[in-house]
């Protein structure tokens, strides 16, 4: 099911809606790592062989790397409509921000993302390694300046 709907990267549910999720790329390195994590836990459980520790080392170096670029890449949406952007994470709540709203748009090249402000001081990021981040930024760039 998550193969199947990274394989989806923009897709229009609604004429008025474009949808831009993270690069397929990074969904499959994910996927591949949270794979190796369960593989070698589950072989930590059931072999009686002496490289057993070199297994649960294993397991837990994917898993620290796999979960956390689970949660920020398999659970980030971001939603162009006519008159807002909503972001949608599973770390924080889903936001929508009007262009009218948006106070400044800046790049960071250290984290390669877009951190959209807000005029009341909040903000949210936008990564760009999401299919089609290009188009989003000139779209929120031609609505706000």
């Amino acid at each position: 099911l998550i193969l199947r709907d990274a394989t989806n990267q923009i897709s229009n549910q609604d004429p008025n809606q474009k949808v831009f999720k993270t690069l397929l790329s990074f969904r499959i390195v994910t996927i591949l790592c949270l794979l190796v994590s369960l593989a070698s836990g589950w072989y930590y459980l059931v072999t009686d062989s002496p490289t057993k520790d070199a297994l649960l080392t294993l397991c837990w170096m994917f898993a620290l790397f796999g979960i956390p670029l689970a949660v920020l890449v398999l659970g980030v949406r971001v939603i162009l409509e006519n008159d807002a952007i909503v972001i949608k994470s599973l770390l924080r709540p889903s936001k929508r921000i009007f262009f009218s709203d948006i106070e400044s748009l800046k790049y960071s090249e250290s984290m390669k993302w877009y951190t959209v402000k807000k005029k009341d001081g909040t903000s949210r990021h936008i990564s760009i390694w999401m299919k089609g981040s290009d188009q989003l930024i000139q779209t929120i760039k031609s609505k706000t300046l």
